[in-house]
């Protein structure tokens, strides 16, 4: 979560609290090669970010999710950009060294540690945080992946756990995923995706979700769900079968496999394809240009 003080809000997909993304990298295999050192790409504005970890431990006296939310005016004063918490999960009993246990010992990951408060605490302090970056000054929010991919998907073992769980839990977790998808879509800014490398299933259900999507030549989509025996989600179905005709949007979710970039735009599905390495630049520029315009005027046009 962050206070955005520049007029693009940018969101780490890697960050994404409760419904988790898996990386779409495979494992490295070991060589004795000299690999080239590849710098990370990271955005301009994290290079003077102010970043404050927050151990609620040890952050106010009752230890609560609603006792931090009085600092957060505090916090923003202050300049913080970026909210970095540690794990707020229920710490592992097995093998606990002290009363504690380190936090980083997560006994339970679908859980939050009721030290702390309940779910309903968690996502209201979430909001909290939320409203308070929001700033008239945003005019735009471009969404990207952290490292070389934009989204692999959902974590299929994470998925595959969760048919173990009670009906109404499995609904829940969901439920966050979707709940995040009507967001960007109530959202009055635009928002636009900003590609590089793989967008698969979920990933490219979020895509979808976008107003906008520019993409590295290179970038790969696969609407994969049908390929390891699931439905649709995120609205993943909907969005291609009311921008597609039909058997356009039936080709893509039966078949599952890569949809080239090039038959994508003209399609209409990706606004802009630009070189390997510049999606983010790319879609930065454009944010920057829309956040100059009637802010009003644009959100009228995107309840069209």
């Amino acid at each position: 979560m962050l206070f955005a003080k520049m007029n693009i809000l940018w969101i780490l997909l890697a960050l994404v609290v409760v419904f988790v993304y898996s990386s779409c990298k495979q494992p490295q295999k070991e060589t004795t090669e000299t690999s080239t050192y590849e710098k990370p790409r990271v955005p301009d504005w994290h290079k003077n970010a102010v970043i404050y970890e927050v151990n609620l431990r040890h952050f106010t006296a009752e230890n609560t999710f609603k006792s931090f939310e009085a600092h957060i005016p505090r916090l923003k004063e202050m300049g913080i950009d970026i909210l970095w918490f540690m794990p707020i999960n229920p710490v592992s009993v097995k093998n606990r060294k002290g009363e504690l246990g380190s936090p980083y010992s997560i006994g339970d990951y679908y859980k939050t540690n009721p030290e702390f408060g309940t779910m309903e605490d968690f996502k209201h302090m979430v909001q909290a945080i939320h409203d308070a970056a929001a700033d008239p000054s945003i005019g735009a929010i471009v969404l990207a992946g952290e490292g070389d991919h934009f989204c692999g998907g959902g974590n299929l073992r994470r998925l595959s756990g969760q048919r173990s769980m009670p009906a109404d839990s499995q609904m829940e977790n969901m439920g966050y995923f979707h709940d995040w998808m009507m967001a960007m879509h109530d959202c009055p800014l635009p928002v636009i995706a900003a590609v590089e490398g793989a967008a698969a299933g979920g990933g490219f259900a979020v895509c979808l979700g976008c107003d906008l999507i520019v993409a590295a030549q290179d970038a790969k989509f696969v609407m994969s769900y049908a390929r390891v025996g699931l439905s649709p989600d995120g609205g993943g179905s909907d969005s291609l079968a009311r921008a597609l005709p039909p058997q356009a949007a039936l080709e893509a979710l039966l078949e599952g496999g890569v949809i080239a970039i090039d038959r994508l735009q003209a399609w209409g599905l990706v606004n802009r394809v630009v070189p390997h390495g510049t999606a983010v630049a790319s879609a930065m520029e454009w944010a920057q240009r829309l956040a100059a315009g009637p802010r009003e005027t644009q959100a009228r046009i995107k309840q069209l």
